[in-house]
């Protein structure tokens, strides 16, 4: 049963699933739904608040992707167990663990300065926007809008010079490391220079995962 006192106001300038994605949200970030916590079905919850099935099915897919929800086919949705979605802030003094000043880790990104609000509005903008090409399967190199975007980015931010038809759009870092790394062995390069400081677990990933190095393309670990 379902026994949080949400509402929803059909005359608020928010949309009825921003509001509750936002309530939803407010009450896992301060500690009311706990990780592991079963959510109603979105029928029900749909039923309960006397708005259409749909907002509510947006709103659990938006938490989801962020972090906040888990749905498994057969178990319904819950509250996820990690702490990403900030549960940690309610628990108890003896149960919190210390926090870290400062984390000077190789690699790592400020993600508490992450525009969140900016991130998802943006996201929200595109999919209303996009049609069958957009959400069909992209070139091999990228989507030329996004390609667009991005030399005009760089040019404006990094001061790099760069035409859209010379980018190239990757997966992530791994894909875009191997990519670099096969050139490199067809032009008949045998190794490629690392700083171990820069990047400690590109060597052990080298061992794990060859592959991601062109297939063949070991790392020089320098000091």
């Amino acid at each position: 049963m379902w026994h949080l006192n949400l509402s929803i106001d059909g005359d608020a300038r928010e949309t009825l699933s921003a509001q509750l994605r936002n309530a939803l949200r407010g009450r896992i970030t301060d500690g009311t739904l706990r990780p592991g916590t079963r959510v109603p079905s979105t029928r029900q919850l749909a039923t309960d608040l006397g708005v259409s099935r749909t907002v509510v099915v947006e709103a659990y897919e938006q938490l989801c992707a962020e972090g906040y929800l888990t749905s498994q086919r057969g178990s319904g949705t819950s509250v996820a167990d990690s702490a990403r979605a900030g549960v940690a802030s309610a628990l108890t003094a003896d149960e919190a663990p210390a926090p870290e000043v400062w984390d000077l880790r190789a690699g790592g990104t400020d993600v508490s300065t992450f525009p969140r609000q900016d991130w998802i509005r943006c996201v929200g903008a595109v999919l209303r926007s996009a049609g069958p090409r957009e959400l069909g399967y992209a070139p091999p190199s990228g989507l030329p809008p996004v390609r667009r975007t991005l030399a005009g980015y760089l040019g404006r931010v990094r001061g790099v010079r760069v035409r859209p038809e010379h980018l190239m759009i990757t997966s992530g870092f791994a894909q875009g490391l191997a990519l670099l790394c096969r050139v490199l062995r067809d032009q008949g390069h045998e190794a490629i220079g690392v700083r171990q400081a820069a990047h400690p677990s590109l060597v052990e990933e080298h061992r794990a995962v060859p592959r991601m190095w062109g297939g063949g393309l070991p790392p020089a670990v320098h000091g």
